[in-house]
């Protein structure tokens, strides 16, 4: 009891620490640290550590509970002579196999709720093999004992069962029998298990440390599985820088093509070859080659999914490229990974910060992982909090801080720490027209002696902040050059603008226009606005042009105009659409083909799409009933998508009550019960390596031969006191038996069970034999006096006389049954207390989506699309109910296939399909009542066939309550259920077998109805899914 009381007192630690850590998996800031240079080794140390100190605190309390008396005026305690530090160490131990069980864990998950619930389902399967084993524990061999040590829970177990047995001896366990057993038919010792904890740690440990390497999740480059048995896993040295070699370096020699400019001569920083990377057989990067400067910025462009996220995150370990490789840095990315983070800053494209940590405490912690000293993150802290305007904000967590705020701060993380190569991800999206110019100026003077990668979707940002501008589409580089050199060599020239009043002729403006420009032809003409597209090569005729234009401005209706270069928008939407002509055959080619002057003049100018508008009729929207119909319609198919998209989760859920069954129905069916304790042999065969002193007090003859008789019948263990003894001398029983205390406590208590001294009596004339017994064993008085009446018998009848004693207890009382039924050795117990730990997660699970719709505004935004709150809340109460009853009956139909009692017979089957069929009557025809009864009346007639054929006296009811069903929108399934499961098992009440099986189902069932309100309650009181997940699933254990 001791050893499940600790099981689950850690708990919900146990559980907490594999969420947290998760947590920070899922949310991808692992990833992040590492990309900023932190290394896996010092990850993990940190987390080892944190929790160390965490559970150091909860050990010293505990062993201060354990060792601190509890009655005044008495010294007992909990284990009252046992070493407090030897206990201590055994449970610090038992907390490090614990922290490396819970990396363990989450080595193998990439989602908080799913490692916690695994955690919590794992927790209890290592110390399934101490309740498998427990009573048979003086049976079992040493090997079997050490190989379940394994599970770190049963080596637990284990340990405080060896205390407690040392404690039973008087001694307790103490630094001097820590490798002694506690008894002597003991082969395991507790040295034994201070071993085991520490293999299994490095077990757990070692474990967590390679998953993670190989299958590294979503996010990191996974490593082969036979990694550890390459020579640089093992002799990793510091790879000096190198560069790829100048073949390739000049990518438009290899194009042949002029859609990019001319490489410049400066320090590459980033060079890539290649990079390759395909989706389930879908290419999101194509072959890209790219080089990117110390200096400068390179900005890549797309649209949305072209692949630059992507290839950012190929460029920073967070996938792994399918083919080719790139160079940051001067360390290639596929073999020395960790070498070029150590160079890195990331500003991801969605904001990846601690919610626990400060501004200030986001640059200082990131600046500490850049290796800067504490002077010069302090000027570094004070440096960004200035330009970027959050000196307000340096000690408000991040949590609170605005969108905008959020990305100034993930902008200076990523600059902090002299990075050499920073990249951002969209910087600017969610910031306003202010702290975009406030983060362009920081970029601008930063980018010396950095390399920067930027991705946006503002051109007009691409085109200020660009030294070097790509274009990706396809999953290809299209073009790569200057601002100025594209829109040259994509753009039409230049655009002229005018906005016209409402009497001016277009005719006549385009007129007067061709006088100096013959070929001219209107663009567009949209409502007041005119625009002629003018070539480059023509501009020595604008002046002219534009001086007329002024003159005649009033008699041609004239407002304005104006000469507008190109812009970086129309160059973007013009390679897009180019490349829309070269892939209309699926055939995709990394670059633009060169454009001939005449496209350029004509077709493939820059005009504006035209679009056809068709008159479309609106909808007419539904009202009364039917919209009722279409709104639970609706909330239905979103909660069966969700419990879809989650199955896994519900399939743990599922499984999880059924596995403690199955752990307990065999765990208890190895249990022998017996109706009385067995016969016992009342002789020293029945210990183990007893030791017997026996000693001759006087020269009587009949005395000395009782003696001899009593050394004959002790075959092994004899201690003759009389050896190297003569007389007058004879030895001292009394002293003998303080001297072998005083040796060895444990020693004496276990070993020396009985004993007999022989004197004379001279008065009387008569032989005087003494028993000598130890209190400590049961039966060592009756022991003392089978061996005295056999040696005495012997002594006067002969070797064939002897007796023999055997103790055979009545059967138990009914007293004794019933405390041995209450003691939780019993099946019923035991199934009561394990499906009562299983509903305490199970009944979590529903908590989860109930806190991620609040958080998420989703239920705010059904509410706001006319979702009423009986709606939301009916709908997904009956799903929930639903999702239970599947659970409900893979329990029952556990003990089915167990054999237990009550659900052991064919007919006892058979009712129980009635019931599941009147479940599914319910919540699968009664719910196609209410979701298509309206729609289709025709379905009405098989319902109530079905129903009539369940229930016959229940027909008018079914019918009453159906019509109540549809106007009260819901509310009275679940009483239908309840109503129907009582009368179908009315019906039963004179079959006692049956009818106990219906309580067992329906106690089950009843427990959903009164367990999810209870869950859509507390699930207001948290913010976090998984934090709510896994305080209900504490809270449900302590108050079950």
């Amino acid at each position: 009891m001791v050893s499940f009381i600790i099981l689950l007192s850690l708990t919900y630690t146990s559980i907490s620490i594999v969420k947290v850590i998760t947590s920070e998996k899922e949310l991808q800031l692992k990833e992040t640290m590492k990309i900023m240079g932190l290394p896996n080794w010092l990850h993990w140390t940190a987390w080892f550590v944190n929790n160390f100190l965490m559970l150091l605190i909860s050990v010293i309390l505990m062993v201060v509970m354990l060792k601190v008396p509890w009655y005044s005026g008495t010294d007992v305690t909990v284990f009252t002579h046992s070493n407090w530090l030897l206990i201590f160490i055994f449970l610090m131990l038992y907390a490090v196999a614990m922290i490396c069980f819970c990396f363990m864990i989450t080595s193998f998950f990439s989602k908080a709720n799913s490692a916690s619930t695994v955690a919590g389902l794992a927790w209890f399967v290592l110390f399934a093999p101490y309740l498998f084993i427990q009573n048979n524990y003086t049976e079992l061999s040493l090997s079997t004992k050490l190989a379940t040590s394994l599970f770190s829970n049963t080596a637990m177990g284990y340990g405080f069962q060896l205390i407690l047995m040392h404690e039973g001896t008087g001694k307790g366990i103490q630094w001097d029998n820590v490798w002694e057993p506690a008894t002597q038919d003991d082969d395991l010792y507790f040295g034994h298990l201070i071993i085991f904890m520490l293999l299994d740690s490095a077990i757990y440990l070692l474990i967590a440390i390679y998953v993670e390497a190989v299958f590294p999740g979503a996010y990191g480059v996974p490593k082969p599985w036979y990694f550890l048995f390459q020579k640089s896993f093992w002799c990793e040295s510091q790879v000096a820088r190198k560069k790829m070699g100048k073949e390739n370096t000049d990518f438009s020699e290899k194009r042949k093509e002029h859609n990019f400019e001319q490489e410049p001569e400066l320090p590459i920083g980033v060079q890539i070859r290649n990079l390759h990377k395909v989706y389930n057989n879908k290419t999101a990067v194509n072959r890209l080659n790219l080089n990117m400067y110390q200096g400068q910025i390179t900005v890549l462009l797309g649209h949305n999914g072209a692949g630059k996220t992507t290839t950012m995150s190929m460029l920073t370990g967070m996938i792994t490229p399918t083919s080719g490789t790139a160079s940051v840095g001067g360390y290639d990315i596929r073999t020395e990974m960790n070498n070029a983070r150590g160079s890195l800053g990331l500003c991801p494209q969605h904001n990846i910060l601690f919610n626990e940590m400060t501004v200030r405490e986001h640059i200082y912690f990131f600046g500490k992982l850049k290796g800067m000293d504490n002077k010069g993150i302090e000027d570094e802290i004070k440096r960004y909090l200035h330009i970027l305007e959050l000196e307000p904000k340096e000690n408000s967590q991040s949590h609170t801080l605005s969108g905008g705020m959020k990305r100034k701060l993930s902008a200076a993380v990523a600059l902090c720490g002299n990075s050499q190569v920073v990249m951002f991800d969209e910087p600017t999206s969610g910031m306003d027209p202010a702290a975009r110019r406030t983060l362009w100026d920081l970029l601008r003077s930063e980018k010396q002696g950095r390399t920067i990668m930027l991705t946006t979707h503002f051109m007009d940002e691409a085109d200020l902040l660009g030294d070097r501008i790509a274009i990706m589409a396809g999953g290809g580089l299209q073009c790569c050059g200057s601002s100025f050199f594209l829109k040259k060599r994509f753009g039409a020239g230049y655009k002229l603008i005018i906005v016209k009043d409402t009497a001016c002729d277009v005719d006549k403006v385009t007129h007067t226009l061709r006088r100096h420009i013959p070929s001219l032809e209107v663009d567009q003409n949209i409502a007041s606005e005119l625009s002629y597209l003018l070539e480059a090569g023509m501009s020595t005729l604008f002046e002219p042009m534009l001086q007329e234009l002024e003159e005649k401005k009033q008699s041609l209706n004239i407002l304005s105009y104006g000469i507008s270069l190109t812009t970086m928008e129309e160059v973007f939407i013009k390679v897009g659409k180019d490349l829309e002509l070269i892939t209309e055959d699926d055939d995709i080619d990394d670059s633009l083909p060169e454009l001939e002057p005449e496209q350029k003049n004509n077709n493939s100018s820059l005009r504006s799409s035209t679009h056809t508008l068709v008159n479309v009729s609106k909808p007419q929207n539904l009202s009364g009933v039917k919209l009722v119909r279409n709104r639970l319609r609706a909330m239905w198919m979103k909660n069966y998508l969700r419990t879809l998209r989650s199955w896994v989760m519900y399939l743990i859920h599922i499984l999880l009550p059924v596995c403690f069954l199955i752990i307990v129905m065999i765990v208890t069916k190895t249990i022998v019960v017996r109706d009385g304790l067995p016969a016992l042999d009342l002789s020293l065969q029945s210990y183990n390596n007893p030791r017997t002193p026996v000693g001759l007090l006087t020269n009587d003859n009949e005395s000395e031969s009782i003696y001899h008789q009593y050394k004959g019948l002790v075959t092994t263990g004899l201690d003759d006191l009389n050896v190297g003894i003569s007389p007058p001398s004879f030895p001292d029983m009394q002293q003998h038996a303080l001297d072998i205390a005083k040796a060895g406590f444990t020693t004496y208590t276990q070993r020396y069970i009985v004993g007999s001294t022989m004197d004379y009596d001279s008065d009387n004339s008569t032989p005087v034999i003494t028993g000598w017994f130890n209190n400590q064993p049961y039966h060592g008085i009756p022991v003392a006096l089978n061996l005295v009446h056999n040696a005495v018998l012997r002594s006067l009848s002969g070797q064939a006389y002897s007796l023999s004693i055997v103790n055979h207890p009545l059967p138990y009382t009914t007293d004794t049954l019933a405390k041995l039924q209450n003691s939780g050795a019993n099946t019923g117990f035991q199934i009561a207390f394990n499906v009562v730990f299983s509903m305490s997660i199970v009944s979590a699970y529903y908590i989860l989506f109930s806190i991620k719709d609040r958080v998420s505004k989703s239920k705010h935004l059904q509410f706001v699309s006319g979702v009423e709150v009986l709606t939301y809340w009916g709908t997904t109460y009956l799903w929930d109910y639903l999702t239970f009853v599947f659970i409900a009956l893979a329990m029952v139909v556990t003990l089915v296939v167990f054999q237990e009692e009550s659900f052991s017979t064919g007919v006892q089957i058979e009712d129980l399909a009635l019931v599941v069929t009147v479940t599914l009557v319910l919540f699968q025809e009664d719910l196609a009542l209410v979701m298509t009864l309206v729609l289709c009346q025709e379905d009405l007639a098989l319902v109530m066939t079905v129903t009539l054929a369940l229930f016959q006296e229940d027909l008018a009811l079914v019918m009453t309550v159906t019509l109540v069903l549809i106007q009260e929108d819901l509310a009275l399934v679940m009483t239908v259920t309840l109503v129907l499961i009582q009368e179908d098992l009315a019906l039963n009440r004179g079959q006692d077998e049956e009818y106990q099986k219906g309580r067992v189902l329906l106690v089950i069932l009843c427990f959903g109805l009164a367990m999810l309100p209870l869950t859509y309650l507390l699930s207001f009181f948290f913010s976090i899914p998984a934090s709510g997940y896994t305080r209900l699933v504490m809270v449900n254990v302590i108050t079950g």
